[in-house]
């Protein structure tokens, strides 16, 4: 039987991606219309951004404690945060949580490794690609990183409540300069 997967919510895109994607692949590895039993939990987004712009992250870990506690009592034996700012906080969390969590960027690493990747390319926010989230777990992999980042200092990538793919790329009205920054 498949394990029960919880979602800590933190935006509504990751999560709802991340959800449709447990139901997606799900079926192709459990049958049609099947896939593992799923919970999910969200505080308020603005919430979550109070404490990242003020790079309080360990106001960000409570949050993620508090989700992670409710969906330990409905059932979930792993849990997981599709949005990878907030595992700036994952250290402040992991040892306090009820549930063992997979960790975005040591996922990101297993699978470049499985497939015999040396370089991992990732593209996001200027917090993510400056942050430590990304570049220490793939570097402890044994994997160098390609950062596709803005050429612009002042210009950023997209608003909070903005998916960035689609406001950067899918959408965009005119070129956006754009080079890798490898690390």
């Amino acid at each position: 039987m498949p394990l029960h997967i919880g979602i800590v919510a933190c935006s509504a895109e990751g999560a709802a991606l991340c959800y449709r994607t447990i139901c997606v692949e799900g079926a192709a590895l459990l049958g049609p219309y099947s896939h593992p039993e799923v919970s999910m939990h969200g505080h308020n987004f603005a919430d979550y951004l109070k404490f990242i712009n003020a790079n309080d992250w360990a106001g960000v870990a409570e949050l993620m404690l508090s989700s992670a506690d409710k969906l330990a009592r409905a059932g979930a034996d792993f849990l997981i945060a599709p949005v990878n700012t907030v595992h700036q906080a994952f250290d402040l969390v992991e040892h306090r949580s009820p549930r063992p969590w997979l960790h975005i960027a040591i996922e990101v690493a297993k699978e470049g490794n499985r497939h015999g990747y040396k370089r991992v390319g990732v593209l996001g926010t200027r917090a993510l690609m400056e942050g430590p989230v990304y570049r220490e777990k793939l570097k402890a992999a044994g994997l160098s990183t390609a950062f596709l980042v803005r050429s612009s200092a002042n210009a950023s990538i997209a608003s909070s409540s903005t998916n960035w793919s689609r406001a950067s790329f899918c959408h965009a009205r005119k070129p956006i300069s754009l080079k890798w920054s490898a690390h």
